[in-house]
């Protein structure tokens, strides 16, 4: 009778394991199939445009660079993610193949993130005065492999900490500014947010909500504090408008031709480090006195429903700013990422409004 149920038992786990190497081999095999069709969709003509992934050495640390675009005389665009260590290549087809027939788009993967992370980075160079070292090498890299004065910088959530620096620490190689997510005062803007889920958890009765969410109690956080609130942002739409998750974001990330599961692992590993490393430095953020103004023309992207960097403190934050120029446009249904919560609108507006900010050619 014993060994009778031990081969049943046997029988049993050797069907599973069957099913789980079928399921995985299918997972697999869609991936494939569907990597393919997408490099096909993907596919720049190289006669006058570019599609490349360099790793080039900034500070002594390789970093790498996706740069797509149809045709290389158009304006660049420096695409600065945010995380920190978040990089948006991975799905960087669910938001930018139209921009592409109009701007050369140019990610940076920043130091530990992404295809840079590596176990061997140093730990302690992950400071804002590093990152911002580090970009003005990016883009005076981009001002002299395409001969142009100057380039655009968009800096999405983290991003638009690193790019306002940029912008005013290195006004001659900057174009104009786009700030999407834009940060403004980071406690204030988690305390707007904590006051926001409250509402919500109470509203909706959700009393496990409101239990985690008193237990960590008002901003600021420590890292494992601000997991808990992040967890209830996204529940509750500050994150993604109408959305709990990023799912959908997540399956597309890795069906992409350009990142390999190797990539993939990196790009985990960078994320977790990066934003455990920084966190303390960017808590400490507040741009409002840090950067009042800039010298060059400034454009703001937010979403209507943004709860992870306030788009109220944002549009505060702009009103007060000194620039030459700026344009702030909303996205009414968008919350923290317009780009991908709506990619048409999001594309249409980056292009118009490069062409309106590019130099203006000279009349004869």
């Amino acid at each position: 009778m014993i060994v009778t149920w031990i081969k049943r038992g046997l029988l049993i786990l050797f069907g599973f394991l069957c099913l789980v190497i079928l399921l995985v081999g299918a997972a697999m095999g869609y991936r494939v199939y569907h990597q393919a069709q997408l490099e096909k969709l993907l596919h720049i003509d190289t006669t006058h445009g570019i599609q490349e992934n360099v790793a080039i050495e900034i500070n002594g640390v390789s970093q790498w660079l996706n740069i797509r675009g149809h045709n290389i005389t158009n304006p660049i665009l420096l695409f600065i993610h945010g995380g920190p260590g978040k990089p948006e290549v991975p799905y960087l087809h669910l938001f930018q193949q139209q921009l592409e027939r109009r701007v050369t788009v140019v990610h940076w993967e920043q130091r530990g993130a992404g295809r840079s992370y590596s176990d061997e980075l140093d730990l302690s160079t992950l400071t804002l005065e590093q990152f911002i070292s580090d970009g003005i090498q990016v883009i005076d890299y981009l001002r002299a492999r395409f001969v142009v004065p100057k380039v655009f910088v968009m800096g999405h959530s983290w991003g638009s900490i690193l790019g306002l620096h940029l912008s005013r620490q290195h006004p001659e190689g900057i174009q104009a500014y786009f700030g999407m997510g834009q940060a403004s005062n980071f406690v204030e803007s988690l305390r707007e947010g904590y006051r926001f889920l409250l509402k919500k958890a109470s509203n909706e009765g959700m009393s496990k909500a409101l239990s985690e969410l008193k237990a960590v109690g008002e901003p600021p956080y420590t890292f494992d504090q601000m997991l808990v609130y992040y967890k209830w942002l996204m529940h509750f739409g500050g994150e993604v408008y109408g959305q709990q998750n990023y799912y959908g974001v997540i399956l597309e990330s890795f069906m992409s031709p350009i990142y390999s599961l190797k990539d993939h692992q990196r790009w985990a590993a960078g994320m977790t480090i990066s934003a455990r490393t920084f966190f303390d430095e960017i808590l400490s953020t507040n741009l409002m006195e840090e950067i009042p103004s800039l010298d060059v023309p400034v454009v703001f992207l937010l979403g209507r429903h943004d709860y992870n960097t306030s788009s109220r403190l944002a549009s505060d934050y702009f009103e007060v700013m000194v620039s030459p120029k700026k344009q702030l446009i909303w996205y009414e249904k968008s919350a923290h990422s317009p780009n991908l919560e709506e990619p048409e609108r999001f594309q249409q507006d980056v292009a118009r409004l490069i062409h309106e900010l590019k130099p203006k050619a000279p009349q004869p």
